[in-house]
């Protein structure tokens, strides 16, 4: 992977906050995406056995949208995003997402940080959709999930086809082709299917225990 030439401040809470809505849904050129992450995470969920789903930088709620209708009865989805726009946005969807730093997360853990309205559980499948290339460390960060024992799968895209001067706003990160799967590997991971799009790569990963 390539640090782009983006400012360190796109990864902070404060710039976030005053971002417009993410309607990616909505987007034709983002619901290619979602659609196969959606499919690639049902799958995962069964495959599994996990009964939570967490979609962390869940954006509006678009993708927990999308894969609702398609998970087992019982399986509890919510996401965190620190984008207020994108937490009211998910309100209007119907969708639990809550206003919440991934690093609070990680220092809590998972299931640590799981809130009370979501009850109880103790086997999490994580989604990270476009999110690992607005950090700081994306590695550490899958490392980091790849260490706590609740989360048993993963499924985590990125963007395809940047380079470190030609990216989006908000970008620390460009991903040559097979970084990304390596990168995954790297942190500990066991990749399971890597799919590549003309604009994203998708990742489904597990652990080597599971299930």
């Amino acid at each position: 992977m390539t640090r782009t030439t983006g400012p360190a401040e796109w990864s902070t809470r404060e710039w976030h906050a005053g971002r417009a809505r993410a309607r990616h849904l909505e987007d034709p050129v983002h619901r290619p995406r979602l659609e196969l992450a959606a499919d690639r995470a049902t799958t995962l969920l069964e495959y599994t056995g996990a009964d939570t789903l967490v979609d962390i930088g869940a954006g509006d709620g678009g993708f927990l949208e999308l894969v609702e209708p398609t998970v087992t009865a019982g399986v509890v989805l919510y996401g965190y995003d620190f984008t207020p726009a994108n937490v009211a946005g998910a309100g209007d969807r119907g969708v639990a997402v809550f206003n919440r730093d991934l690093i609070d997360v990680l220092v809590t853990g998972v299931d640590g940080a799981r809130p009370p309205a979501a009850g109880a559980g103790d086997r999490y499948v994580v989604t990270l959709l476009e999110v690992l290339e607005h950090l700081i460390d994306p590695v550490e960060v899958l490392a980091e999930l790849a260490g706590d024992p609740a989360v048993i799968g993963l499924v985590a895209s990125v963007p395809r086809g940047e380079t470190a001067v030609g990216h989006s706003e908000g970008h620390l990160w460009a991903w040559p082709d097979g970084s990304f799967a390596a990168a995954v590997r790297g942190a500990g991971w066991l990749t399971i299917t890597v799919d590549e799009l003309d604009n994203t790569v998708i990742v489904t990963a597990i652990k080597e225990h599971t299930p």
